[in-house]
């Protein structure tokens, strides 16, 4: 009764979801506004013992197996699909070479190498000229350092406020649409009750006529135990009660 008074969101807009794989998934339903007692102690408690008693037996399945693979996201992108890769078999992140920010002479056996000695000194080049970018960057800093730094103040605000604006609006809808389910889960509540009290009637009013019925079944077979002792013919008294009843013979 309450699945056919409550309206299912994804049957309404055709989307599939990953809990509709699950077998008797059309069951589970909730009206969390209108059922007060599963919030009760004693409900959580016999909802505990059935999950634990399901997780006794239960054997996990792939969910994913009826779904289609997900499509590459870093196809052609080298370092990053192997930086994935890397972090799908839990292998650790490469440090950071340290060394190439050093300039140091080659000394032992190496002093005697020109090769080395040609490595070190583009490095100590690389080293110079990266202390030059440093040194004009200090200068561009302290020369627009303050402008640009006012100008992205100014950015993070508008977006500050364009977020504050849409969290605002999002939470509003989030608002009513909590406030549309708890007044269409009140009315079904109001439903479900109006149909248990007339459940309830029928009920109370069956009682009698079924005690009825019984009285006068148990009234027809002794009289018909009484007619056929004295060797009476009914066959005619019955086919002129069913014909008052409207049932053809």
């Amino acid at each position: 009764l309450r699945m056919a008074l409550t309206v299912r969101s994804d049957e309404a807009t055709g989307e599939r979801f990953l809990y509709q794989d699950n077998e008797y998934s059309h069951l589970v339903d909730a009206l969390p506004y209108f059922d007060a007692e599963a919030g009760s102690a004693e409900m959580s408690a016999k909802v505990k013992a059935l999950i634990e008693h399901e997780m006794s037996s239960f054997e996990p399945r792939d969910y994913l197996a009826s779904w289609p693979a997900p499509s590459p996201i870093f196809e052609g992108r080298q370092v990053l699909l192997a930086e994935m890769q890397r972090l799908g078999q839990k292998r650790p992140m490469h440090k950071l070479d340290m060394g190439r920010y050093k300039v140091e002479p080659p000394a032992g056996v190496q002093a005697e190498d020109p090769a080395i000695w040609s490595s070190t000194v583009r490095n100590a080049q690389a080293q110079l000229e990266q202390s030059h970018l440093r040194g004009m960057n200090i200068e561009l800093l302290n020369k627009y350092g303050s402008k640009s730094w006012y100008r992205h103040v100014v950015d993070c605000t508008r977006i500050e406020n364009a977020l504050t604006t849409e969290v605002t609006n999002l939470r509003r809808q989030n608002e009513d649409l909590n406030k549309k389910r708890k007044l269409d889960q009140i009315s079904t509540g109001n439903d479900l009750r109006r149909l248990n009290v007339e459940w309830n009637e029928y009920l109370q009013k069956n009682g009698p006529l079924e005690q009825a019925v019984a009285m006068l079944t148990s009234d027809v077979l002794r009289v018909r135990n009484v007619a056929k002792s004295r060797k009476l013919d009914t066959t005619k008294l019955d086919e002129g009660v069913l014909s008052e009843a409207g049932v053809s013979v």
